[in-house]
């Protein structure tokens, strides 16, 4: 596989060269051109080539070639058209314009030239017809950017109003239906996103763009195996598709493939025109398998291909075994002095340089560079509201579940650890997977994804969730849960339990209990400074917009609290909550406490729970591959002086 993305390379420079000595880049592509008639890049770089030394005539031999290895490729045969026509060979022009109307009778600019063409030798039927074509086309096509544009600016009942107008005129139209595939994942319809992209892949199934806008569908509804299938299809039809190896790499990792993604991500570092990029998956996906040192001269290397990206400090600093020397940090003070570095860099710079200093103890320096990241990142959060949790609290209570007790799904696989964020819910998932009997899978978002269809769905009937729950029948629960299980089944290795670990999960124990009366649910709570602080020091890829602003890290501790006192109230017992100051002081008991709720022997294996070598994709993924220290308890209190508005907001709940 590496020998396609060197002859990548090759081609890349050979670009390169071209830009100065496009005879001697031709001369070192012919053999290429040659051996790969397929490779559409280096195609496409012989024929610019010769466009560059004007040779019309080896212009045509090129494109003629090129559609003998690839009879549909659009750009290929338009671009033989216009230089048959410049060349005055009309027949000719009309005969590859003929054929590319056939295979794409929305190329408004082909029936044109086509028109142009007819008219040069005096056909003026032919020509008038296809001036006719041409307007109609023309005039389609306009109205489908227009929706385009409209669904880009946030218009989206004008861009569905005039998508279903277009789709009137012309039945199963493919760029109409990508179009109303956008409109329906945007809205929550993933199903219907995906049999409409499905669809146009059916229509157009040698458009492999199309296949890899299905295969990133698929990949956003968390279909990950299907995702990989699609994309597999891209890369069957052209092995040099870059993006494509992008796109499987992701799925590879989404199904705990990590050395399939990290053997993808190191044949790009060969030819991807961002290689910094790919550094930085390529290290991240080292720090889940448990690999810091590959991880470190992964971000390294990213650093050294683009200084001013901010993103590779971060990952180092995340490291939590990284540490910057002092001439790193001058560095990157430095470059913080740069206009034209993005935002996001520097957001991500100055989380680096907090952490940077608060392994030196100078907490000072440390809060400042934290609280600037942080009040950076929350400008950007326009659409930021604090939580509410009335909807949940008067809907669900005591008597809702007792009447929906035998509804719901009969499984007791799943059990669901949930709290607040950097609480310690992955040292508790480090432990409990290295039971025999229970297998560990990833944060999965299926709980959510179920909460927002039933939202979605809610609103149609002019209701809301969580009030929908109580329309559905035991078969319409029964298959929500059947959903859930499906979903995680790829993610099991065979053991007769699993965990789903989502902290945020606590907002939609409702929902879980309504699906699955008999899951386990473990609530891991940790001291309010504690996680506060840890939460405020951490930058997050997505979501815990709440986490950039102390206070409102606070609101968002008491918000769960009150609504973990009422999962509490309304199923009593059926909630274990664990602390983890418990676990760092007194692990076997704790443990104890933790699988006489599950109704499991407890195994040595838990205890020597950072022993185990399994993956992990979370911002705690180091940390529970060591042993259990005190001093974790006490990182905050280095900062006490500064974390006044997050202690005047959580006071009353702090733990004795």
């Amino acid at each position: 596989m590496s020998d396609i993305f060197s002859l990548i390379n090759q081609v890349n420079q050979l670009q390169q060269l071209s830009t100065h000595n496009a005879l001697a880049a031709l001369e070192q592509l012919t053999p290429i051109i040659k051996a790969y008639p397929t490779f559409n890049g280096a195609q496409q770089l012989h024929f610019n080539l010769y466009q560059q030394i004007a040779a019309p005539q080896q212009q045509i031999n090129v494109l003629k070639n090129w559609l003998t290895a690839q009879p549909q490729q659009l750009t290929a045969v338009f671009d033989l058209a216009k230089v048959q026509y410049k060349e005055q060979l009309f027949s000719d022009a009309i005969h590859s314009l003929k054929q590319l109307c056939q295979l794409y009778p929305e190329h408004h600019d082909a029936w044109l030239l086509l028109s142009k063409s007819y008219r040069a030798i005096n056909d003026i039927e032919q020509a008038q017809y296809s001036h006719h074509q041409f307007e109609l086309i023309a005039a389609f096509n306009q109205q489908l950017i227009q929706a385009e544009q409209a669904f880009n600016r946030g218009d989206f009942n004008t861009a569905d109003k005039v998508a279903r107008q277009l789709l009137q005129q012309v039945k199963n139209e493919p760029r109409v239906l990508r179009l109303l595939a956008q409109l329906a994942q945007h809205f929550g319809y993933d199903d219907v996103a995906v049999q409409l992209r499905g669809q146009v892949c059916q229509i157009k199934p040698h458009i492999n763009q199309y296949q890899v806008e299905f295969a990133l569908t698929l990949f956003a509804v968390k279909q990950y195996q299907s995702a990989l299938d699609a994309i597999n299809q891209v890369l069957d039809h052209d092995i040099y598709h870059l993006e494509a190896y992008g796109i499987k790499a992701m799925c590879l990792i989404k199904l705990a493939r990590y050395q399939d993604a990290v053997d993808v991500y190191q044949d790009l570092c060969l030819c991807h025109p961002n290689p910094a990029q790919v550094q930085l998956r390529l290290g991240n996906v080292y720090k889940i398998m448990g690999q810091p040192d590959k991880a470190v001269a992964a971000f390294l290397e990213a650093i050294t291909l683009n200084p001013l990206q901010g993103e590779a400090y971060w990952d180092l600093a995340n490291l939590k075994i990284y540490r910057f020397s002092a001439i790193q940090i001058s560095e990157l003070s430095k470059l913080l002095t740069i206009k034209t570095l993005t935002d996001e860099s520097r957001i991500l710079m100055h989380f680096a340089l907090g952490k940077a200093y608060e392994d030196q103890h100078d907490y000072a320096q440390s809060f400042e560079h934290y609280q600037t990241a942080n009040q950076l990142k929350f400008k950007t959060l326009t659409h930021y509201k604090s939580p509410n949790a009335i909807s949940q609290t008067t809907f669900f209570t005591a008597e809702y579940f007792k009447q929906t007790a035998l509804l719901g799904h009969t499984s007791q696989a799943p059990i669901f650890i949930v709290g607040m964020p950097r609480s310690g819910s992955t040292l508790m998932e480090q432990m409990l997977s290295n039971h025999s009997q229970i297998d560990a899978t990833m944060e999965l978002t299926e709980i959510v994804s179920i909460a927002r269809k039933l939202a979605m769905q809610a609103q149609q009937a002019h209701t809301a969730y969580p009030a929908i729950l109580g329309r559905l029948t035991a078969k319409q629960i029964g298959a929500l849960a059947e959903q859930y299980l499906n979903f995680v089944q790829p993610l099991r290795q065979g053991a007769a339990y699993f965990i789903d670990k989502l902290p945020n999960n606590f907002h939609h124990l409702g929902l879980i209990k309504t699906l699955f009366p008999n899951a386990k649910i473990i609530d891991v709570r940790r001291h309010p400074m504690a996680s506060g602080w840890s939460l405020f020091k951490h930058y997050f890829a997505e979501g815990h917009d709440f986490s950039y602003d102390l206070t409102q890290i606070g609101l968002y501790h008491n918000h769960y609290v009150s609504l973990m006192d009422h999962w509490h109230s309304v199923l009593p017992n059926q909630i274990l909550t664990i602390y983890y100051e418990d676990l760092v002081n007194d692990l076997p008991t704790t443990l104890a406490t933790v699988f006489n709720y599950l109704e499991l022997e407890l195994e040595p294996a838990c205890i020597a729970f950072h022993t185990n070598n399994r993956a992990v994709a979370t911002a705690s993924s180091e940390q529970v591959r060591q042993p259990l220290y005190q001093s974790a308890l006490h990182h905050w209190q280095g900062f006490d002086p500064y974390l006044t508005p997050l202690k005047q907001v959580v006071t009353p709940n702090l733990i004795g």
